[in-house]
């Protein structure tokens, strides 16, 4: 395997001399990317700032512009993320303006996105070609047979409450039905336009939800399964293709709700071989149907009848960013990739590189959005952890997670589970653990997160 200083000079290569514009994220957590940048030879960065954000700022003379994005949900973030990609405001234009005067500046835009270009620059990291295409659900359709997977049965039925009604009585085969509102309506992220309809649920209420939100809505069978995710590297030689990790995401009545991921979650090593396998089908799909290069992610469920997908990613997965935690520079690398800088690369080698660390450092990134914001800028509740629960710390003991509630968005707040390494068991889920920690959130804090039924593994 070659030596990190070698994967990271492609990134300097890339990188060296350039003008980078960052945008969307709070100001302080840009911080170690701007460090990052310096050190692989970039000019210092232009931030385009969702605000300040909670920690210390970077330096102070670091170009940054503050804006206003909708925070509420994934979904809000990246909506309103394109909308000011496409309509900026006038002094940001002249920010901009006066940072890259000669418009030569790559942005870098974390987010689901179909824009091309932010004021005349190229945003480097987005691949809105490749992102029409799978959000168009014939086409998903047929990269999935193409790969060999077998999906549950579904319809694309018109938002009409007599199709709607007959569709999910056709496809509910006892567990109930998931609901996708048509992306092309607007893109959406981490299932936050999808409804489970189950016995006993409201299907006037789920039908007026799909009235809402798209003239189209595809109805499936839901098979249960706990949710996980694979990372894929689409490179010029091939796929690097890294292990399986757990998607924190809940049912709350009809509503699928997104908080994080873990990497401390271990599949059956045949079920892992299997995933590693498929996202490897994926990307060779991707690359000769799309001439597609960079990050992609496949996530779904892996349940009794093995795995069934429901997402296919162009981009990395929520595990990139427990992954900076000991490589930052590989956010960076997406952009390498889709312009083809990764010539001298070998995906072996990047593969290796990060399963490495995947295996020895298992950790966990756990946020949910909540509309209560705190009282004070900060509110803290150290936890420990039982042999199959989690309670708030008593006089003396040690802790094993922290509960952060926090208003660093512009519309609602953050809680967030800071979790130990002693957090979660080898090997195990960590949603049981998240859902009585959210809980504790909400009884000592009346955060409004709501009670949150995680999935479970039925193999």
């Amino acid at each position: 395997m070659k030596e990190p200083s070698e994967l990271l000079g492609a990134v300097r290569r890339f990188y060296r001399g350039r003008k980078v514009v960052l945008v969307g994220q709070p100001l302080s957590q840009y911080a170690r990317q701007i460090e990052t940048l310096r050190e692989v030879g970039a000019h210092s960065p232009f931030v385009v700032a969702s605000g300040p954000g909670p920690g210390p700022a970077p330096e102070p003379h670091v170009d940054h512009f503050m804006v206003r994005l909708s925070t509420g949900s994934h979904t809000d973030i990246s909506r309103s993320t394109e909308e000011l990609l496409a309509d900026p405001p006038a002094a940001l234009r002249a920010a901009l303006d006066a940072y890259d005067p000669e418009g030569t500046a790559i942005v870098l835009c974390e987010a689901n996105i179909m824009t091309r270009t932010f004021c005349g620059r190229l945003i480097a990291d987005a691949q809105p070609d490749v992102l029409a295409r799978i959000a168009d659900w014939d086409e998903e359709d047929l990269l999935w047979k193409s790969v060999g997977v077998r999906r549950p049965p579904a319809s694309v039925v018109r938002s009409e409450a007599g199709e709607l009604t007959r569709a999910h009585e056709r496809h509910d085969l006892g567990q109930g039905t998931l609901w996708r509102a048509d992306p092309r309506a607007g893109m959406h992220v981490a299932m936050e336009q999808t409804r489970l309809v189950r016995e006993g649920t409201d299907v006037t209420r789920a039908v007026r939800w799909a009235q809402d939100h798209a003239e189209r809505i595809q109805v499936s069978s839901f098979v249960t399964g706990i949710p996980v995710a694979v990372n894929g590297f689409v490179m010029t030689d091939g796929t690097a293709v890294l292990r399986p990790y757990e998607e924190l995401l809940f049912r709350q009545g009809e509503h699928l709700r997104f908080a994080g991921c873990s990497t401390h979650f271990d599949p059956a090593l045949a079920d892992r071989d299997r995933l590693r396998r498929l996202t490897a089908e994926v990307g060779a799909y991707l690359s000769r149907t799309f001439g597609f290069h960079g990050a992609f992610h496949v996530s779904g469920l892996l349940g009794s009848a093995g795995f069934v997908p429901h997402a296919l990613v162009p981009r990395a997965g929520a595990a990139m960013g427990l992954m900076t935690r000991f490589l930052p520079w590989l956010p960076l690398i997406q952009a390498v990739l889709i312009h083809g800088g990764d010539g001298a690369l070998c995906p072996g080698d990047l593969e290796g590189e990060l399963l490495h660390h995947l295996e020895t450092q298992r950790c966990a990134a756990i946020a949910i959005h909540t509309p209560v914001r705190p009282d004070q800028d900060v509110r803290t509740l150290w936890l420990t952890r039982g042999e199959r629960t989690v309670r708030v710390v008593r006089g003396g003991e040690h802790s094993d997670a922290c509960l952060v509630h926090s208003g660093a968005g512009n519309d609602g707040a953050l809680v967030a589970l800071i979790a130990g390494p002693a957090f979660a068991g080898a090997g195990e889920s960590v949603a049981p653990l998240v859902s009585e920690a959210f809980a504790l959130a909400d009884e000592r804090w009346g955060t409004g997160i709501g009670a949150l039924t995680p999935a479970s593994l039925l193999r």
